[in-house]
């Protein structure tokens, strides 16, 4: 047994079991995971498009992943330890994100439109300027590589690190705009709507690089840092018998080794795709004819 803190509410309980999920997040995930099928049935009922089997797989484990960050025991016990709370973010940023974003959903969105229709959706919406305006700023490769990592250097900045264990309303916020960004940046990599806004490959790669280095930058400093950098786990008790000092160590080792093995794994098959001598297909890729859907550009 081991004492939890979720937020100011205490826990003590199996580790595994440390669950505490806010109406608000269920709801979101329940909606999210009812639309998704819903608009697969519809894509299956008209009989002329099919979705790569990949798709949902990742979109409903990226569902799994978000809500063991948000829910599980990483979220418990963030105020126990400083390294589940940094697995917390890296499980959000590095691995819920990029799976939700391969599962497509806006394409499944549009795929589930009759072909006749989509073309009257979009086209109100993207008609707007100001839409088009902010597409265009918020998918520039250089807008979207500052705002993941501004975002994540001042979140761990001391003041800001503490505060948002201190307030539930600061804490949220820093959860969606970690998860917003990372959102953004994945889904300009892999496959966004419309597609002239794809970065191209050797930009993404540029991208990658940068990103997978400031979180290394600042994952080296937690390692090696002489001091706990966080005084508010000071006076908290640590998991497993670690010293507070050993916790921030492996907190910084997290989000070096997942960082790495994730920007690595992205950039290498960007390398093979488009680059490599042999064909690499994309990932959930379709078939040419199934690819296009009206407006999507």
């Amino acid at each position: 047994m081991i004492n939890g803190v979720l937020l100011h509410r205490f826990y003590d309980g199996p580790f595994l079991l440390a669950w505490d999920i806010e109406p608000y997040i269920a709801l979101g995930l329940i909606f999210s995971a009812g639309l998704y099928a819903l608009a697969l049935r519809r894509i299956s009922s008209q009989g002329t498009r099919s979705v790569p089997r990949s798709w949902p797989v990742s979109f409903y484990a990226g569902l799994v992943f978000f809500a063991f960050a948000l829910a599980g025991p990483l979220h418990t016990y963030n105020e126990n330890s400083f390294s589940l709370h940094m697995a917390q973010h890296v499980m959000m940023m590095l691995i819920a994100a990029p799976l939700l974003v391969l599962g497509r959903p806006v394409q499944v969105a549009l795929m589930a439109i009759a072909p006749s229709r989509s073309g009257a959706v979009m086209r109100p919406v993207l008609r707007q300027g100001w839409v088009r305006s902010l597409l265009t700023v918020v998918t520039n490769p250089i807008v979207v590589v500052l705002l993941l990592n501004v975002n994540l250097v001042i979140w761990h900045l001391p003041a800001f690190y503490v505060a948002a264990l201190e307030s539930t309303l600061i804490h949220e916020i820093e959860h969606i705009l970690f998860m917003g960004t990372a959102l953004l940046f994945w889904w300009v990599i892999i496959d966004p709507v419309p597609r002239h806004h794809r970065v191209r490959p050797d930009l993404a790669i540029v991208l990658l690089f940068i990103s997978g280095a400031v979180g290394d930058l600042v994952a080296l400093y937690l390692i090696f840092a002489p001091e706990v950098i966080y005084p508010f786990y000071l006076g908290t008790e640590t998991l497993w018998g670690m010293s507070q000092q050993a916790d921030q160590r492996v907190g910084g080792v997290i989000m070096l080794v997942v960082g790495t093995m994730v920007y690595f794994g992205a950039t290498f098959w960007l390398i093979a795709r488009n680059y490599g001598t042999t064909d690499v297909p994309a990932i959930g890729a379709v078939a040419p004819e199934q690819e296009r859907s009206p407006s999507t550009g």
